[in-house]
């Protein structure tokens, strides 16, 4: 049997009742010491891109590059407990749950599901942990609610939390939030963070200017991945090389309101032209003389040799864009005219299209004898 990277992991358990009929109810899957949820996919917990089932008495499990997926069948009771917590209407008896029901992963995650206040009842070496507070709150964000203050010591649950809202910050240690770096980061991803600093940060003004910088940043970082032309707009962080990076890759021609330093980096203007080659034009002259660039630039669109040196183009090389007509030539033919012939003129120059019709736009002179 052979699970996908987009499977949930109830797909997989789907899978396993359909191919060895073992009931979905009745199936535990544990990765190591984590317990698997309905809702988890196998992409998050590293599978590879096919993980091979076997099964053995009562267990199944995967072997495959990485993952190792164990099944354990549920008892009776766990699965009452199961049926019960699947519904709302089951939370009422909760408190009446014996303590392995209550220090279950899957049945607690299932209770929060409905309610985050059912985490009262969950047992508090399972509260404890950060793995499954941070699930519950993939659930409903709520759930932080009940993060017991060592979590809130922790800078990585701290940040975790704070993408749900900025506001879960005012539980994180007063270490922490008088932490400059912890307060640049947290900033930095949402700058109302701000507001919870130590009242020591909060006097600092070049402090809170750092932060407020970095809060704008990081917002026109996100920008510019979508609209790389907007580095228009962007004041000073034209100078910064990470805002410019995320510019061009979106769009190749920002460049052109990339700072001069950086439009003599190397390494943005090469991603510039693999994004637009006409970007070559904002690129420093010392760069437009560089091979490797030239050749990037025209690999992509030969309209870029509008912009490359003469001295590295190959002989004869020309874009499309710059290609011109050669010049007319002037040809003769042979006349009938028997006056002429007496004359002794045998031959009339022809001038080319071009020429005639240059010849009639022209206006007429005007002169006087």
């Amino acid at each position: 049997m052979h699970g996908e990277r987009s499977w949930s992991i109830r797909d997989l358990k789907q899978r396993i009742e359909a191919e060895k009929g073992i009931a979905i109810h009745t199936q535990a899957l544990s990765l190591g010491n984590q317990r698997l949820c309905d809702p988890d996919l196998l992409s998050d917990i590293d599978c590879p891109l096919q993980c091979r089932l076997s099964t053995s008495g009562n267990r199944l499990s995967t072997s495959g590059n990485k993952l190792s997926i164990t099944m354990q069948r549920r008892n009776a009771d766990q699965i009452t407990w199961l049926k019960r917590l699947d519904g709302k209407e089951g939370l009422a008896k909760l408190p009446e749950a014996p303590d392995y029901i209550k220090s279950d992963i899957e049945m607690m995650l299932l209770a929060v599901g409905h309610d985050a206040d059912s985490l009262k009842h969950a047992h508090q070496r399972l509260l404890e942990r950060s793995d499954f507070i941070l699930a519950a709150a993939r659930r409903n964000p709520e759930a932080l609610n009940w993060a017991p203050s060592s979590l809130w010591k922790n800078e990585d649950f701290c940040m975790a939390a704070l993408q749900y809202s900025w506001r879960w910050l005012q539980y994180a240690s007063d270490d922490l939030r008088s932490d400059r770096d912890f307060m640049m980061k947290a900033t930095a991803l949402n700058k109302w963070a701000l507001q919870y600093a130590s009242d020591e940060l909060k006097a600092d003004e070049d402090f809170v200017t750092q932060c407020m910088t970095a809060g704008r940043r990081q917002y026109i970082i996100e920008q510019m991945r979508d609209d790389g032309r907007s580095l228009c707009r962007a004041g000073e962080l034209r100078q910064d090389a990470e805002v410019v990076t995320a510019a061009v890759k979106s769009k190749g021609t920002a460049l052109e309101y990339a700072s001069p330093e950086l439009q003599a980096d190397r390494a943005i203007v090469l991603q510039a032209v693999n994004s637009d080659p006409t970007a070559l034009q904002y690129a420093s002259v010392a760069l437009q003389h560089d091979r490797n660039i030239v050749v990037a630039a025209l690999e992509k669109d030969e309209r870029a040799a509008e912009w490359v040196p003469k001295e590295l183009l190959p002989n004869g090389y020309t874009s499309s864009r710059k290609r011109t007509e050669s010049p007319a030539k002037i040809g003769t033919r042979k006349t009938s005219s028997k006056a002429l012939a007496r004359a002794g003129v045998k031959e009339l120059p022809v001038a080319s299209r071009a020429q005639r019709s240059s010849s009639r736009a022209r206006p007429a002179a005007v002169g006087g004898c």
